[in-house]
């Protein structure tokens, strides 16, 4: 999750050389929707998204009960 759409595109590069399967999400809204749909190992989060930060986001996604 980083909304500068460069920094974001050389962060896949860098984790995903073809054996790791990943997303995009450039706002928290975006990303949390993501979160809500999907299942994440791992996730890289820009503490300064434009309409919430990193922080916020976790929080608000917060454990869930499966």
């Amino acid at each position: 999750m980083e909304d500068n759409r460069e920094q974001n595109s050389a962060i896949r590069e860098l984790i995903g050389n073809g054996d790791v399967k990943s997303f995009s999400a450039y706002a928290g809204g975006e990303a949390f929707e993501l979160m809500q749909q999907e299942k994440f190992d791992c996730i890289i989060i820009d503490l300064g998204l434009p309409d919430m930060s990193g922080f916020e986001l976790l929080e608000r996604s917060g454990p869930t009960a499966d």
